[in-house]
């Protein structure tokens, strides 16, 4: 008992300077968002920007949007990662190497996913040079990373999020 009371008790000062910043940040940005910038010469508070954000029908496409993308893609890398531990629980012989293969996604940062997926899927990417190679100039790849429906986001997020 009195042991885990000192651990507390050293880790408290570590603590209380990280909350300290985390809510000055969080206080600092609520104010800011209401108009209080005294820096900038603004001292009134004002609810006017989020009547603005939130009569603005682009805010509203962005926000359904980024709510497809997250969770259509984290259904779809929940349901791909059961598979992969299922597979992975079996014996079979390249047992190891593909436990390897299904690691590099924790590894590689979600910037050079991002760039890995429009180097190899963009237009003029890999996959479309190989197909142009094979088959000739009339056959190209869909365009998945500028498109409406986000794939090339969904695809991203589902190879880096599908190992976990």
């Amino acid at each position: 008992m009195r042991k885990s009371i000192t651990i507390c008790l050293l880790l408290l000062p570590a603590t209380l300077i990280q909350l300290w910043i985390m809510f000055t940040g969080i206080f600092s940005s609520i104010e800011q968002s209401l108009g209080y910038i005294p820096t900038a010469g603004l001292t009134e508070i004002s609810r006017d920007y989020y009547r603005e954000l939130l009569a603005d029908p682009t805010f509203w496409r962005s926000l359904l949007f980024s709510l497809y993308t997250a969770l259509f893609s984290s259904g779809l890398s929940v349901g791909l990662g059961l598979g992969l531990a299922g597979l992975m629980a079996a014996n079979f012989p390249a047992r190891f190497s593909a436990q390897q293969w299904f690691k590099l996604p924790i590894i590689v940062p979600h910037l050079v996913a991002v760039f890995l997926i429009m180097v190899t899927l963009g237009n003029a990417g890999l996959v479309d040079r190989l197909l142009h190679f094979a088959w000739g100039p009339g056959v190209r790849l869909p365009n998945l990373t500028m498109d409406p429906w986000g794939l090339g986001i969904i695809l991203t997020y589902i190879w880096k999020s599908a190992p976990y």
